[in-house]
């Protein structure tokens, strides 16, 4: 039979890694879409030759 062991880790740390792991994970998201919505007015200025 398996056995689970708690971490046995600091309470505060562990919070302060998951908070981290959010924050790294919201600014990811925000980034990725960013790029997203960028992507189709580059192709459209390049594609066109002018500024918009």
């Amino acid at each position: 039979m398996l056995r689970i062991q708690g971490r046995g880790g600091d309470p505060a740390e562990e919070k302060r890694k998951v908070r981290e792991g959010v924050i790294n994970s919201f600014i990811s998201f925000g980034v990725l879409i960013t790029i997203i919505r960028l992507v189709p007015h580059a192709v459209n200025m390049l594609s066109s030759g002018q500024p918009a």
